[in-house]
């Protein structure tokens, strides 16, 4: 019990875990095949099995953990999908998407498997996501955009689990198993930041003043008029901000915190976040694309738990992982 009562707090899980059965059904369930489709060419059909075969053993990782094997009042659902990476990462190894969905079971609501004898699941259930190569996972929506693309935010001091960083994206906690030494992102520098902030307010003066030459009537240019010389008033302070900057701190990260004012705040701020985008620099070239370069995985928030003891042992199946060992793994 010592080693649940771990595994539980590094999740954040605290002690009613030790209840997780609770509620549950002692009938044994049933693990389902596992469904697969690809989406797209993401690598060469030769290659295909040696990467579903690759997502087969984390799927089985995750049924041999403590949590997850013993079947009792539950049964599992998985799925495996390939899928081709988004253009930014152009030339990075085929992504892939392994899910492992539990659910319920009763003898008065189940089916029976006719293969193991054991209960088919009924209803919703918590799932666990286990997804390579795919450094979208590690983000939510968007903060902002420029001509070069989109950019996201992550923590700058992340929880961590077995030494792994644990991200919040949105009601999910995201593990990201990475090469030793790499990181798979790229921040945003604050010269490009203020690029970006720069080309749209100067568009959008431009729109302003579109607006103004087609205008007819005296209010509509006053207030135009105004409108303009406010938002060239600000672009004027962020340019006088970038030429003011020295080359090392038009190099230095984006941080943002709701501790602090103004354009960034300092990284060391407690809960500032980078903002950040894809970073194909990441993946080793020569790897074919079957490699397993990075691993993400997905697991419910303790605080958006539908079901608490389904929640709850899904949460501790990632806990069980041996997590160094996913990452020696890595191609």
């Amino acid at each position: 019990m010592p080693g649940l009562r771990l595994l539980c707090l590094l999740l954040g899980l605290g002690g009613s875990a030790l209840a997780v059965a609770d509620g549950l059904s002692s009938a044994r369930g049933s693990v389902a095949p596992v469904g697969f489709d690809i989406q797209g060419s993401p690598l060469p059909q030769a290659q295909v099995p040696q990467l579903r075969a690759r997502l087969d053993g984390l799927l089985a990782l995750l049924r041999q953990t403590g949590a997850l094997a013993p079947l009792q009042g539950f049964a599992i659902d998985q799925s495996m999908r390939l899928f081709e990476q988004p253009a930014a990462l152009s030339g990075a190894p085929a992504g892939g998407w392994a899910h492992l969905l539990v659910r319920r079971v009763d003898p008065e609501r189940s089916a029976k498997d006719p293969a193991s004898g054991g209960l088919r699941g009924y209803g919703e259930g918590p799932a666990i996501e286990m997804r390579v190569n795919d450094q979208g996972a590690l983000f939510g929506y968007a903060v902002g955009k420029d001509a070069h693309g989109d950019y996201y935010q992550l923590l700058v001091k992340p929880r961590r689990l077995q030494g792994m960083p644990v991200l919040q994206v949105g009601s999910k906690d995201v593990v990201v198993v990475h090469k030793a030494g790499r990181k798979p992102f790229a921040h945003i520098s604050r010269q490009r930041y203020l690029h970006g902030l720069l080309a749209g307010e100067r568009e959008h003066i431009a729109s302003l003043q579109q607006q103004l030459a087609e205008a007819t009537d005296a209010e509509s240019r006053h207030q135009l008029e105004q409108f303009i010389r406010q938002w060239q008033g600000t672009a004027a302070q962020k340019q006088a901000t970038l030429d003011a900057m020295s080359d090392a701190e038009r190099r230095s990260p984006t941080c943002q915190s709701s501790a602090s004012r103004g354009l960034f705040a300092p990284c060391s701020d407690p809960g500032a976040v980078y903002y950040v985008t894809f970073e194909p620099g990441y993946f080793q070239p020569g790897l074919p694309p079957s490699s397993v370069q990075l691993l993400t995985i997905s697991v419910v928030n303790k605080g958006f738990l539908n079901d608490n003891e389904l929640g709850l042992k899904v949460r501790q199946a990632v806990a069980q992982l041996d997590l160094a060992a996913l990452q020696r793994s890595l191609d």
